[in-house]
């Protein structure tokens, strides 16, 4: 009898034991969920701020790439005006150059024929005094 008081004694110190390694594996075990659930909310309210820093960013970065698309749009339309004024001046040159050239032409003609007109009634003058003499 002694033989099974000692052996139910040391069952049950074995159990209590058993027991004790088990709540101290409980407690670690808690310690553990609870500090990774720390680190898990950290890092989730890390990631969040991260994501709000972006979106501020990226709209910050939209207004001016907006501001700068407007600008760009404005030059454009004031370059695609300027080549319409010098086209337009151009060609209001070239039709002042062709009107001129046309003067031009038409005197040297005007000029042209009265030399010839000119030389011929010297030529005929000089034949008749030749003729005269």
């Amino acid at each position: 009898m002694q033989i099974e008081k000692t052996k139910i004694e040391e069952k049950k110190k074995l159990e209590e034991q058993e027991l004790l390694r088990t709540k101290q594996e409980k407690i670690h075990s808690d310690i553990e969920n609870s500090t990774l659930k720390h680190e898990l909310e950290i890092a989730k309210t890390t990631h969040e701020e991260h994501c709000l820093l972006l979106q501020v960013q990226a709209e910050e970065t939209k207004v001016e790439l907006e501001k700068k698309l407007k600008e760009l749009e404005c030059f454009l339309a004031e370059s695609m005006k300027r080549v319409k004024e010098l086209e337009s001046f151009s060609e209001s040159k070239s039709q002042r150059w062709k009107s001129k050239e046309g003067s031009y032409r038409s005197f040297i003609d005007y000029q042209s024929r009265d030399l010839k007109v000119c030389l011929t009634l010297l030529f005929l003058s000089e034949l008749l005094l030749m003729l005269s003499q």
